[in-house]
Formats: structure tokens, C-alpha cells, sequence
């Protein structure tokens, strides 16, 4: 990776020249000075041998005890080394903060120069995200911002992400350089919907497709779900239910006798369930005629379970 103005030993020891002395904020203890100028040696040194995770902690620890100017900007040329644009930005910004235009001309002007190359490594993705309330994390640290698109300014390298929403499955990926718009849509966790029949042999249905008998706990995509519970001698109980997502929701199913002398087929709860009192009707009397063996007269003589009536011209003899 090219150095702003050259070999990075080099512009530390210029700096080491130029700036022994410039002010902090506040001013160090005479021992926190001398133990921040071996601590800026001890990273100038790592810097030379291109060590730069030991040089940075070096310069960070020399700029805990005297924050000068010329150890800011050390800290981000290691920074800048490590692939950490973000940070680099962030001392710099720190920098012009605490630096002044006459008596650190020269640092300001390099640091201009280092913002430069800091700004040119980063590289912005855009994040299309459902839910647009799902909180996104890279590298750990939580992305600003809401809404169904995120714009993420990134240092360079793979990226991990992670992407998470209650009630939805978490999303774990990593963002490959070259990159520039990934669409995340996380799926939702499934609902558990408690049936507790107050009938042990009645038999669930949900949407129409028989689950079981008696109590049940099943697992459901979340939104809306028709439940319907039968039991022999019983009103059938019927209730739609709204399930969110990873939600849990339970349904005590009283099921009321039916009246005495009456049946199911015959009762108005019946017709209700089936959707259709004259359909349900004939399909029932077709279906009792079969099993029953019933018939009717064939058209030309005998009997018959099926009539087939022929398209006939002209008048019969």
C-alpha cells in the first residue's frame, strides 16, 4: 500500500524532529511525559519493523498520557496500515482539533494528504433490509440508521454482518470486497399455537387439514389460520386465529353437547362447518345411496345405482 510522503519510518522521525515539544490539551505530569515520549519511541520503533498492531498500541498508549499532535497523526498512519480507514478519519478529525494552523503547518498538511488516501480505501454498500426495523451489526458495531435501506461506508476487506429482528431468523454473512448492494430478507420464526379441546377425542383441523386428536401444540407460519375442532355428540367449534411471527398462543376449546334428539347432520352448526347446506346435502344422499345399495330404475328396464339419460332425436315408439 502506497505512504503519504514515502516511507512511513521516515515521516515518524521527521515528525519525532519537527514536533517534540507541541502543547496537549493538558498538560502532562512531568512523569506521564516522559513515560508518553518512550512509549511514542517504542512505537516509532515498531513502526520501522513494520509491526504495526505493536506500534499502534504504543502510540495509543503514548497518546493516553499526552495527547500531542504529532502522536494523533502517528496513530493514524498505523491505523491506515491496518486497513482502519474509519478510524483514520476519526483521528484526524481529532487532530485538526487540537493542532494550530501556525505552529503545525506541516503535520496539518500531511494530514490532509493522509485523509485523502484514508477516504479513497473505504467503499459504501448499500443494505435493502426486511424488516426495515431489523438492527444490522458489522464487524460488531451497529450500523446507523433505519429503515429498509442502509448505506454502510466500510473499511477495505470481508465484512461480517449480521442482521437481526425479534421474531425473526437472524442473517449471518460476510461482505466480500466488490461488493456494492446486498438484499437481506429475514425469515420469520414460526408461531406455536396451543389447542387444548375441552373433548379428549376430538379431532383439529387447521385450514382444513386435520392435525390430530385431543391437545396439541403446533408449530405455524405466522398470519391467519382457521381452527376448527370436532367431537362426536358436540356443536363443532370453529375461531380464525392471527399469529405473529415467533408468537405462542393457546385456545381452550369448550365444545358444547348437541341438543337431545338432535344429530350432527342435522344441526345448523353442521351446515355452517361444511360451507353449504344444499351442496353438503346431496353429496351426503348420493354417497348414503351407494353405501346403502339404493337404486332407481334404469330407462330401459332393470335397475341402476347411476341413470344415464341418452340425448335422443326425434320422438320414442
Amino acid at each position: 500500500m502506497p505512504f503519504v510522503g514515502g516511507c512511513l519510518a521516515a515521516t515518524l522521525a521527521a515528525l519525532c524532529a519537527l514536533f517534540p515539544g507541541a502543547a496537549s490539551a493538558q498538560a502532562p505530569s512531568r512523569v506521564d511525559e516522559a513515560r508518553a515520549r518512550a512509549l511514542f519511541e517504542e512505537g516509532r520503533r515498531a513502526a520501522e519493523a513494520e509491526r504495526w498492531v505493536e506500534a499502534l498500541d504504543a502510540f495509543q498508549r503514548s497518546r493516553a498520557l499526552a495527547n500531542r499532535p504529532s502522536t494523533v497523526f502517528n496513530v493514524a498512519t498505523t491505523l491506515v496500515r491496518l486497513g482502519r480507514a474509519r478510524e483514520v478519519l476519526a483521528a484526524l478529525d481529532e487532530l485538526e482539533a487540537i493542532a494550530t494552523p501556525r505552529e503545525h503547518a506541516r503535520l496539518l498538511a500531511s494530514a490532509a494528504e493522509l485523509r485523502a488516501q484514508a477516504a479513497a480505501l473505504l467503499r459504501r454498500v448499500t443494505l435493502r433490509i426486511a424488516p426495515a426495523d431489523a438492527i444490522v451489526e458489522i464487524d460488531g458495531a451497529i450500523l446507523e440508521g433505519a429503515g429498509p435501506e442502509r448505506l454502510a461506508v466500510l473499511d477495505p476487506g470481508p465484512r461480517a454482518v449480521v442482521v437481526r429482528a425479534e421474531g425473526h431468523e437472524e442473517a449471518r454473512f460476510t461482505l466480500e470486497p466488490g461488493i456494492e448492494r446486498h438484499d437481506v430478507a429475514l425469515r420469520p420464526l414460526d408461531a406455536t399455537l396451543r389447542v387444548v379441546p375441552s373433548i379428549a377425542s376430538a379431532r383439529v383441523a387447521v385450514d382444513g387439514v386435520e392435525r390430530g386428536v385431543g391437545a396439541l401444540e403446533l408449530s405455524l407460519a405466522p398470519g391467519a389460520h382457521a381452527l376448527g375442532i370436532t367431537a362426536e355428540g358436540h356443536v363443532p367449534f370453529e375461531r380464525d386465529v392471527e399469529l405473529a411471527p415467533g408468537a405462542r398462543l393457546t385456545v381452550d376449546a369448550a365444545l358444547e353437547p348437541l341438543p337431545p334428539g338432535e344429530d350432527l347432520v342435522a344441526s345448523p352448526a353442521f351446515w355452517g362447518v361444511v360451507g353449504g347446506g344444499v351442496a353438503v346435502l346431496a353429496a351426503v344422499g348420493i354417497a348414503l345411496g351407494v353405501v346403502f345399495g339404493s337404486t332407481t330404475e334404469a330407462p330401459y328396464g332393470g335397475t341402476s345405482n347411476t341413470v344415464i339419460v341418452p340425448l335422443l332425436e326425434g320422438t320414442l315408439p
